[in-house]
C-alpha cells in the first residue's frame, strides 16, 4: 500500500517532520530461496516522474506500524515491511524498487495509491 502526504510520523517523542511530504509504503518480500533476504534503508527506492528517492533511514525507523523497517527475511519466509520516504510536495510515486543482493535479483513494483 502506498500512502502519499504524510505530514510526520512517530510518536510524541521521536516524532518526524519531512523536508517535503512523507510517502510511506508497506509491502511484502517473499523469501523463497534458502539463504536469508537483507532488507535495508538501501536497498528500496521510490520511483517517480519525477526521479528516485531514497528511504529515510530515520523516519523509515520512526514510523510505528505492524510492518517492520528493516531487516532480514528468514529462508522461505514472508515478510511485510515499511519505508517511508521524504519527497518534495506533489510527488506522485510510481514504483517501489528493490535491490535483493543477497540473491541477485532487483526489480521495480508498481505503487499506488
Amino acid at each position: 500500500s502506498t500512502e502519499v502526504g504524510v505530514r510526520a510520523v512517530g510518536d510524541s517523542s521521536s516524532r518526524l517532520e519531512p523536508e517535503g511530504e512523507f510517502v510511506v509504503v508497506t509491502f511484502e518480500v517473499d523469501n523463497p530461496t534458502a539463504t536469508g533476504v537483507q532488507i535495508g534503508s538501501g536497498d528500496v527506492e521510490l520511483e517517480s516522474a519525477d526521479g528516485t528517492f531514497p528511504a529515510d533511514r530515520e523516519a523509515t525507523l520512526a514510523h510505528t506500524a505492524e510492518s517492520t523497517a528493516f531487516s532480514v527475511v528468514p529462508p522461505e519466509a514472508s515478510m511485510t515491511f515499511h519505508a517511508v520516504f521524504d519527497v518534495p510536495v506533489g510527488t506522485e510515486p510510481t514504483g517501489l524498487h528493490l535491490d535483493l543482493v543477497q540473491i541477485g535479483e532487483s526489480g521495480t513494483l508498481p505503487l499506488e495509491g
